[in-house]
């Protein structure tokens, strides 16, 4: 069954520099949060008339998916493979993780090693404790940003259920080449919080992303997947095409 942690919709928007001054709090406090799970495969949510939201598109068009937005892509393969997966996740996201964790490896081995595919991951916080860990990410060396996000989602459960998160994260930040002082900086970075929201909220819009995680193949739409024939479901068309 396809897993997939829903998108409640809030916006952080106008709330910035409230987001900059609680961010290190939020993630200083102990318990830590419980990793996000969510439903497996909830329905839209009624809107105010009783009618049920409109349903994603089923594929979304490609120049669109790939125009340059606020932040630089974060990717491993290569730049001219013919199929290109984008990855809106969620750092807290269980069901991210997962991917990251059991099906990410299999798929590098039979796609993205043999320059078959290009995988994309986008930042989708979907709270403060996210938001929070795709900041460290992001203030690594762009050489590094890759593997530090892939370490915070192979070790989320390690981090998240730390009893000092702040120091949890601040250690996989150094391991990246942060110190604590550029760790502290960035967490209080207005600019960059606005960037990463505001491009959490243009996928909302104008691609329908309402659940991480979401990944769109050349540019055809699958929710939660939880075994790597789903992608292959979706990949081999393309690749006789």
């Amino acid at each position: 069954m396809a897993g997939r942690t829903r998108f409640e919709g809030k916006s952080w928007t106008g709330c910035i520099a409230i987001a900059a001054a609680v961010l290190l709090g939020a993630i200083a406090a102990s318990p830590a949060p419980v990793l996000a799970q969510g439903p497996a495969a909830s329905a839209p949510s009624p809107d105010k008339g009783g009618n049920k939201a409109p349903e994603p598109a089923k594929e979304v068009p490609v120049e669109k998916l790939m125009a340059p937005g606020l932040l630089p892509d974060v990717s491993i393969g290569k730049p001219d493979a013919p199929i290109t997966i984008v990855e809106y996740a969620s750092l807290t996201c269980g069901h991210c993780g997962h991917f990251h964790r059991e099906l990410l490896p299999k798929l590098k081995a039979k796609y993205i090693d043999k320059g078959i595919v290009r995988l994309i991951v986008r930042e989708f916080p979907l709270e403060n404790f996210a938001l929070a860990a795709a900041i460290v990410a992001r203030c690594t060396e762009p050489a590094k940003t890759y593997e530090a996000t892939r370490a915070l989602f192979v070790r989320q459960k390690t981090w998240m259920t730390a009893k000092n998160p702040r120091a949890a994260l601040l250690a996989i930040g150094k391991e990246f080449g942060l110190s604590e002082a550029k760790f502290d900086a960035c967490l209080d970075d207005k600019a960059l919080i606005k960037k990463i929201i505001d491009s959490r909220e243009n996928a909302n819009k104008a691609f329908g992303v309402d659940a991480t995680p979401t990944f769109f193949i050349n540019g055809k739409r699958l929710v939660g997947p939880s075994v790597v024939d789903e992608f292959d479901t979706i990949i081999a068309p393309l690749l006789k095409k």
